[in-house]
């Protein structure tokens, strides 16, 4: 007879001789444990009949014989003993690569310092190295084996895989030692799309000042000294300035991180396609697609298409005028002096002026293919041939145009929506003589005001507090 359980399933000894005998093996299959009851008149068990009820109940490896052993001699009654184990399967371990760079460099956020403010100074956006740099080490597979359960079926573990090799440019296989590779070139390392490249990275040692003259790179620049006022530098990839910038051109087709911040005194300009991070932004004109982290911002000219989150014990947007799409977050807005403070987020009033300009067109285009389509209707049949491959012509120009002004307004459209139900969040003061716009409504701040969330509900600025810790 069988019965089971929550522990695993026991199977009993009906009989005369064996009434309360019974063998637990757990659903698992990977313990079987023996219970006995005293035989009539004292008879003791012996091993090989305590091996035949194991066997009976399909028990038949792992068998612990010292335990059986010591049951029948010890006339072991009442009380369940492990008699068999299964041989527990070892997982194995796919191959894997051990870089020695930071594959996410580029991409990792600033260290936080204790007050709260960000450092940085710990960020990478370049790892760079020189050539014959060890970059990977591959480990092979370790193959797994397979375990047995005390029913004597087999556990089968999974197969282990190995990884291709690395595949590139700029790298190469060590001479003595394939699984190990190398630098062939000094430049960056980079991960991309599982390749491992080495491409070309400008550094420049010192400070880039007017003897220098305009850096251009199509690659990655890393500028190791200050950036002076007057001059320019433009990236086709990031560009990393360690010093402090003054009033420069800087452009970047990737992230910008400046180390120091930047001083712009009303003449710096700094575009790009990716994020800027920087210590602090002052007196400067901003427009770059990505999100701006800084720890603060002082009389400058910002516009993103995304966040903008000033983080630290500061914390503070002073003067100037922002736009960040995504929304705004800082500790104080403007100041006790008063100083005009202008933020704003959301839809844009260039975005609305855009898609006034495309309903304009639309309607345009629209009405010419009208225009032509009357036009051919009403010469009915005496259209001539060569007539009606101009309108023809003519119609197919038009729906074109349409067509590519549809897909400015889809392109449109979408940024709008990302734009939707942004925030401005300031987490400690809101001074006098602040502005808050959010999706062309503007709320003008007359009155001091603490810890406040606004956003655009139904065409109108409202606020609630928040309470930080």
């Amino acid at each position: 007879m069988v019965s089971s359980g929550i522990l695993g399933n026991a199977g009993y000894f009906t009989n005369d001789n064996n009434r309360g005998t019974y063998v637990r093996v757990t659903d698992d299959k990977m313990q079987a444990w023996l219970h006995l009851a005293e035989k009539p008149e004292d008879e003791a068990y012996t091993e090989d009949e305590l091996l035949r009820l194991l066997v009976e109940q399909g028990v038949v490896f792992g068998v612990n014989q010292s335990s059986l052993v010591a049951m029948a001699k010890k006339r072991v009654y009442h009380r369940e003993i492990l008699v068999a184990e299964a041989m527990v399967p070892e997982k194995g371990t796919d191959g894997y690569y051990e870089y020695t760079f930071d594959i996410k460099a580029g991409k990792s956020k600033p260290v936080i310092r204790e007050d709260g403010s960000v450092d940085y100074q710990s960020m990478r956006a370049v790892n760079s190295v020189k050539t014959g740099t060890l970059l990977a080490t591959y480990h092979h597979a370790v193959p797994g084996k397979n375990g047995k359960d005390v029913c004597g079926n087999d556990i089968i573990v999974p197969m282990v895989q190995e990884k291709r090799s690395v595949a590139g440019r700029g790298i190469v296989q060590g001479r003595d030692d394939p699984d190990k590779y190398y630098a062939e070139k000094d430049g960056k390392v980079e991960m991309q799309s599982g390749k491992l490249n080495i491409v070309d990275v400008l550094e420049f040692s010192g400070d880039v000042d007017q003897h220098t003259g305009k850096l251009e790179f199509y690659g990655d620049v890393h500028i190791f000294g200050n950036v002076e006022a007057g001059t320019t530098i433009r990236a086709g990839k990031s560009l990393t300035i360690d010093g402090v910038v003054e009033a420069a051109d800087l452009y970047a087709g990737g992230d910008i991180i400046l180390k120091r911040g930047v001083q712009g005194s009303q003449k710096a300009h700094i575009g790009g396609k990716g994020n800027l991070f920087a210590d602090f932004i002052e007196h400067s004109f901003v427009k770059v697609e990505g999100d701006i982290e800084a720890n603060y911002v002082l009389s400058s000219y910002i516009s993103t298409s995304g966040k903008l989150k000033l983080t630290g014990k500061k914390a503070s947007l002073i003067g100037g005028n922002v736009y960040a799409m995504k929304g705004i977050e800082c500790n104080t807005l403007g100041n006790a002096s008063e100083i005009k403070t202008h933020v704003s987020s959301g839809v844009s009033d260039e975005m609305r002026a855009d898609n006034e300009k495309i309903q304009n067109q639309l309607r345009d285009v629209r009405a010419e293919i009208q225009k032509i389509r009357q036009a051919v209707a009403s010469m009915g049949s005496r259209i001539t041939p060569e007539q009606q491959e101009n309108y023809k012509a003519l119609l197919q120009q038009q729906l074109t145009q349409q067509k590519l002004i549809l897909d400015d307004q889809k392109q449109l459209f979408d940024l709008m929506e990302k734009a939707r139900d942004s925030t401005i969040v300031i987490r400690d003061e809101i001074n006098v003589g602040s502005e808050i716009c959010i999706d062309g409504n503007i709320l003008k701040i007359d009155k001091s005001n603490h810890s406040m969330e606004y956003r655009n509900i139904s065409g109108m600025i409202t606020g609630k507090v928040v309470v930080y810790r």
